[in-house]
């Protein structure tokens, strides 16, 4: 009987080397395409949020709010001078919603002879459960005895809930506003810093999301690579002490 002709071999084995390496090439050719999802993902997040510096002042006494960047102003807001009459001085801040936009009221707070909008902390959800109106919200307002009112006083990072309407169907959103006044007699002043809405209709929002993956996530970290994963093993298995 023959024997098999030289170079030919009936069975291929893989040196322990080479497995090893090729073991390795498949985890980092994983992480990698985790990577690839990560960076499509903020592009399909159904939060969109507008980061923005609009200051609102004797300067600027009106501030304009797109909330879905479609080149149509959604809400105004506007403060007014100080009133010096004999008998009072005043300023107010307000917040009016365009047609077929609404802004949050707040039941507690009453201002201007009309209701107020609440100013919220962060991580509460605006939807159907609340109350909206498209007309004129009283904000804050200060009298001429140094006096403030409103549930924007002193407000820092505080926000709107806003709702607005799609081709007919409601959307949800919020404008993050810190309010303060200089003294007596000055004028109020706003800062807008940002603002976002939910390209779902009817789904709620929660102030502050601005729909982007948290750095820390463990999706984040098998992105990274060998280094994330490694990571992410030690948040998973924590040493023992």
């Amino acid at each position: 009987m023959q024997g098999q002709p030289k170079g030919i071999k009936t069975k291929t084995h893989l040196s322990a080397r080479l497995s090893k390496s090729l073991t390795a090439y498949g985890l980092a050719a994983s992480a990698a395409g985790v990577g690839v999802l990560a960076l499509v993902q903020p592009a399909d997040a159904r939060v969109i949020f507008t980061k923005t510096q609009q200051k609102l002042g004797p300067l600027h006494p009106v501030i304009n709010i797109d909330l879905n960047n479609d080149g149509t102003q959604d809400f105004r807001m506007a403060v007014s001078a100080p009133s010096f009459a004999p008998s009072h001085a005043s300023s107010f801040l307000d917040i009016r919603g365009g047609p077929g936009h609404f802004v949050t009221v707040d039941l507690a707070h009453q201002g201007q002879g009309g209701e107020a909008a609440p100013a919220f902390p962060a991580g509460v959800a605006i939807s159907s459960e609340n109350k909206f109106e498209f007309r004129s919200l009283f904000m804050y307002g200060c009298g001429r005895n140094s006096s403030c009112t409103g549930p924007w006083h002193d407000a820092k990072n505080r926000y709107l809930g806003l709702k607005i309407l799609i081709n007919g169907e409601a959307h949800f959103g919020w404008a993050r506003i810190s309010v303060h006044r200089g003294g007596f007699g000055m004028p109020i002043h706003a800062l807008l810093t940002g603002y976002a809405y939910e390209t779902e209709p009817g789904k709620a929002i929660l102030t502050g999301d601005t729909g982007e993956l948290e750095k820390d996530s463990s999706l984040g970290q098998l992105a990274r690579g060998a280094a994330g994963i490694s990571s992410w093993r030690t948040k998973a298995n924590p040493p023992q002490h």
